[in-house]
């Protein structure tokens, strides 16, 4: 015996979500690039997730090269970089 089974989901609901999301992330880009002072957010690893315009333009770099894992190491001589580690000592 084969059987047909519909499933219907409703995902107007998530779209809206996911567009509001997208906009509160747009006005918060607006408002810390509106900041002068660098800001640079960093995921849980320590991996820059953001940076403002101000942090972009003191380092000439986009932001593409400031979310990758050696961004510190690209803006700060070896010498000046402290480990957390180095700090607990």
């Amino acid at each position: 015996m084969t059987g047909w089974y519909i499933l219907m989901t409703d995902i107007d609901d998530r779209k809206r979500a996911e567009e509001k999301l997208r906009q509160h992330e747009g006005e918060l880009r607006r408002i810390t690039d509106a900041i002068p002072q660098t800001v640079v957010v960093q995921g849980p690893h320590g991996i820059p997730i953001y940076a403002n315009q101000a942090a972009r333009v003191y380092t000439g770099l986009t932001i593409e090269d400031v979310t990758t894992s050696d961004f510190l190491a690209r803006i700060v001589h070896p010498e000046d970089i402290e480990r957390p580690e180095d700090i607990a000592h």
